[in-house]
């Protein structure tokens, strides 16, 4: 029954989006260049404290 309520959702959900009126220019490649990062979001997922950091 739970399966059916979530198809029945995302049925309302893609009926309604092809409604709507989206810009051509909704998120333009220059848009959606966000550069690049050197980071590693996963370093701190290694140590025992987690994500905390030592304050200088």
């Amino acid at each position: 029954m739970a399966k059916k309520d979530i198809t029945m959702s995302w049925e309302k959900f893609i009926k309604q989006q092809k409604k709507e009126d989206v810009p051509d220019d909704f998120l333009s490649p220059k848009d959606r260049n966000q550069g690049s990062h050197d980071r590693d979001p996963f370093e701190d997922l290694d140590s025992p404290e987690g994500d905390r950091h030592e304050e200088d």
